[in-house]
């Protein structure tokens, strides 16, 4: 996680040195900042902010993140497939996702996302989490919850694509990971720029940009890691 944090910082301050000499390129303009006086924090100040935060993501995990794992749910439920005769409870299940309007649409992408060895359960993870990336998590635990009843990660250690090859080895788990550290998977922060920009080629600079940027690292790590592994 450290090495993630420390990846993102290095490459922001890239990214923002080549927008600089490129998109952003304009005469410099002074800027003035009075900082405030710099105090001890107390302990009430601290505990504050540390519930102020806490109860910030409260709010989002609530609204945005029940919500779009709500509608996600719907869309993997319909439309009500009829799966073939002989398959267990669990296949039928699987089945039904796999041909629901979320699973076809996670499927229509496995060209795109097959060089990153993505199946369509992470597909639809990677769409949803547009949201907010906290999703990924909740729509891996949807998508894989007809594969057993054992918990998550060990559902996602022994989750098979439909040749019965293992999804997440070590290429796949390192490009998942190095994906996020770039992409914005984040829509209020398209409207935020929407907003202070009062444009829509800021947004789109912005996510096309990082989306391109983090497909390639994403891919590299996978080269990487399968070369060493």
């Amino acid at each position: 996680m450290l090495g993630l944090y420390l990846l993102g910082a290095v490459s922001g301050l890239v990214y923002a040195a080549i927008l600089n000499v490129t998109a952003l390129r304009a005469p410099a303009v002074p800027v003035l900042m009075e900082l405030p006086p710099y105090r001890l924090p107390t302990l009430r100040s601290v505990a504050l902010y540390v519930f102020d935060g806490a109860w910030a993501f409260i709010r989002k995990a609530g609204t945005i993140i029940l919500a779009t794992t709500a509608v996600l749910w719907v869309l993997l439920n319909v439309p009500s497939v009829t799966p073939p005769e002989g398959l267990s409870e669990a296949e039928a299940a699987s089945y039904q996702m796999e041909h629901s309007v979320a699973g076809r649409i996670g499927t229509a992408m496995e060209p795109l996302f097959e060089p990153l060895g993505f199946n369509w359960q992470v597909n639809v993870a990677v769409i949803s989490s547009l949201a907010a990336r906290e999703v990924f998590v909740s729509t891996l635990a949807i998508t894989t919850a007809s594969e057993s009843e054992e918990a998550l990660p060990d559902r996602m250690h022994d989750l098979r694509d439909a040749d019965g090859e293992l999804v997440f080895t070590p290429p796949v788990v390192a490009a998942v990971l190095v994906f996020f550290v770039y992409a914005l998977q984040c829509f209020a922060t398209l409207a935020v720029l929407r907003r202070e920009s009062n444009s829509w080629r800021w947004p789109a600079l912005a996510f096309g940009s990082l989306f391109a940027l983090a497909y390639a690292m994403a891919f590299v790590a996978h080269t990487i890691v399968a070369a060493v592994a």
